[in-house]
């Protein structure tokens, strides 16, 4: 995309250069043909002067001293008509150059054109194979997401679920990383969907809405492991990173649950949803609505783990 941007700009600048130099010839011969046509009336009448000027002056039935002064004003206007001829072809001059730097340019606008043409080729080439590798990887994620479903099913708790996620993630990364050195021979590149990224300072709060417990306070069941929010009714929840969809589904004790990979073995669950708007193995962005909330005066629950483990995700969270 950017080899393909210089070329454009490339590609401008010589059309910018040319359409310049011929709206400069363009302007010069306008002032030729004014010049010409304003001289044409005099043509005759100074041809005859240069070749018989006594006849001519001599032959006008005015007195001496008349015609006297009639030489002194032709001298003027010769002098006059000579500006104006070394004018005409000073812009004949500039309109023979600027025609010959147009033309020296067209060559280079060609190979311009010629330069944008093949930059867009191999950047549609590259999307094209870019689409069919999201695809692979999107019919990857979906047969993995199928799989972490059936381990969820027999999941105890869910420490259990994301236990079994992960092993279930990391067989797919295996099988990923094989099938994609078998590639590699052709590919010119790959895009992995958050692969290696850390979201510190990148999540967004799933719901708008104030926290009735934080991270880490006091409940029946021990320090909260997450935060939760209370939240207005039927309310959106979003994506707070970019990832693939691990889990979504009713799991006991949490409702309709959604597990979020983020990438760099972090991953967003949330929990408190009325209705799933998104499936096992589907790539969502960073603030993409992923469900909504029930009616009366629904609470989201909220927790960041990595490689299982939960973390204290409020530094991260922004908006």
């Amino acid at each position: 995309a950017a080899r393909l941007r210089a070329a454009q700009a490339a590609t401008a600048a010589a059309e910018a250069e040319r359409a310049a130099l011929t709206r400069t010839a363009a302007r010069a011969r306008a002032r030729l043909h004014a010049g010409r046509l304003a001289l044409a009336p005099l043509l005759p009448i100074l041809e005859r002067l240069s070749l018989y000027p006594t006849e001519t002056l001599l032959a006008a039935p005015v007195p001496p001293a008349q015609a006297l002064r009639g030489v002194q004003a032709l001298r003027g206007l010769t002098r006059a008509l000579a500006a104006r001829l070394r004018a005409l072809r000073a812009d004949q001059a500039r309109a023979d150059a600027a025609a010959e730097a147009a033309a020296a340019v067209t060559p280079s606008l060609e190979a311009a054109e010629q330069a944008q043409a093949a930059a867009t080729a191999s950047l549609d080439r590259a999307l094209a194979m870019t689409v069919a590798d999201q695809a692979a990887a999107e019919a990857q994620a979906q047969a993995a997401a199928r799989r972490a479903a059936a381990e969820a099913a027999r999941a105890a708790d869910l420490r259990d679920l994301l236990a079994r996620l992960a092993q279930a993630r990391l067989a797919e990364a295996a099988r990923a990383r094989a099938a994609q050195a078998a590639r590699l021979r052709d590919a010119v590149g790959a895009v992995r969907l958050g692969a290696g990224a850390r979201p510190a300072h990148q999540l967004l709060a799933p719901v708008r809405g104030a926290v009735v417990v934080a991270y880490g306070a006091a409940t029946s069941a021990g320090p909260a492991s997450g935060i939760t929010w209370r939240a207005a009714a039927g309310a959106a929840v979003v994506a707070p990173c970019g990832g693939s969809v691990l889990f979504a589904a009713p799991f006991h004790g949490y409702g309709q649950l959604l597990i979020l990979a983020c990438g760099g073995g972090y991953d967003a669950v949330i929990g408190g949803f009325a209705r799933l708007a998104a499936t096992p193995g589907d790539l969502v962005r960073a603030g993409q609505t992923v469900g909504t909330l029930p009616g009366g005066a629904p609470r989201v629950y909220f927790e960041l783990r990595h490689d299982g483990a939960a973390l204290d995700p409020t530094p991260w969270l922004r908006g």
